[in-house]
């Protein structure tokens, strides 16, 4: 039976770390307090648990695997902190908004034990609660793909199948990359829509909005084209994009985004890391990007006025 580290944790992460508990697997917590973590989920997920501090017992970290779902620009923090045990797990998986622009530098684990994880569960926290709000599926994959080894690694890793009994239905992905693009389109489409409305993900079905998540998953298609070197066309790939990022936002209707909270609690949101990213990369592409950009610089100017919505 394999250990299991949760970094935090956040609310998806939460979510996982009940699941795995009610699977009878040793779950423990990695924080900055070095405490235990006491675990409350509600919704489609119902749990209450303390979850011993991995401090408290390191001799469990010994190929752990690891689940680090935090927000884009907490990622690199957090992997610096926890650098010395994650050096030597088993697995490490890592789960966030958008992408990153700058390589990860610590700490130097292999390629093939480091996973991304992509998820459509819908997850947030409520007065010391984690509220699973909306059930999903999730894949799991290579972080780079393009050094996986095609023989030594035929199929998903043991983690995988752990995680597949815990919250399924989990499928593995032999070139997570090009879905966390897609998922890129739907948080770049939602997120920054719904939050300068102030209101929940529903209000992106409105006829206002439809050009604009249009644009954005355009823009986004042509981008991860030009980006990856793609043989498709950017067209046929937006509109598969923009169908995606409409259900979602059918599907979440009710739910607040998680750059929307951020606003409302005058934290940082991950917009550099969503539009923003989109935004640079088009420069760096020569690839225009007019709807990304405007959101991109509608949300970071209501960042630095103090977080006040309107």
């Amino acid at each position: 039976m394999t250990n299991w580290v949760v970094v935090g944790p956040g609310a998806v992460a939460s979510v996982v770390a009940a699941r795995l508990v009610e699977q009878q697997q040793p779950v423990f917590c990695a924080n900055r307090s070095g405490e235990p973590h006491e675990l409350r989920v509600t919704g489609h997920t119902q749990h209450q648990s303390v979850l011993p501090n991995i401090n408290e017992q390191p001799h469990r970290v010994a190929d752990a695997s690891w689940f680090i779902a935090v927000k884009a620009w907490q990622l690199q923090s957090v992997l610096s902190q926890f650098s010395a045990p994650l050096s030597h797990a088993g697995a490490v998986i890592l789960s966030h908004n958008g992408f990153i622009h700058d390589p990860l530098t610590a700490p130097s684990f292999p390629a093939d034990r480091c996973f991304d994880w992509v998820t459509t569960h819908g997850s947030y926290r409520q007065n010391g609660t984690v509220v699973h709000s909306g059930l999903g599926e999730s894949w799991l994959g290579l972080r780079q793909p393009a050094q996986q080894p095609t023989e030594q690694w035929p199929s998903a890793p043991n983690c995988h199948a752990v995680l597949a009994q815990a919250i399924a239905p989990v499928y593995w992905d032999s070139n997570i990359v090009q879905r966390r693009w897609h998922k890129l389109a739907v948080n770049c489409a939602i997120n920054a829509i719904a939050s300068l409305a102030n209101k929940p993900n529903g209000v992106v079905l409105e006829a206002e909005h439809r050009s604009t998540v249009a644009g954005v998953c355009r823009e986004v298609a042509a981008i991860m084209v030009a980006e990856l070197q793609l043989a498709v066309a950017p067209q046929a790939l937006a509109e598969s994009m923009c169908l995606q990022a409409l259900k979602v936002a059918e599907n979440t209707a009710q739910n607040t985004n998680s750059m929307l909270q951020d606003l409302r609690n005058q934290q940082p949101t991950e917009i550099d890391y969503l539009n923003g990213f989109v935004h640079k990369k088009g420069q760096h592409l020569q690839v225009p990007t007019p709807f990304n950009t405007a959101l991109y610089q509608r949300i970071k100017a209501l960042e630095n006025k103090g977080f006040s919505l309107p």
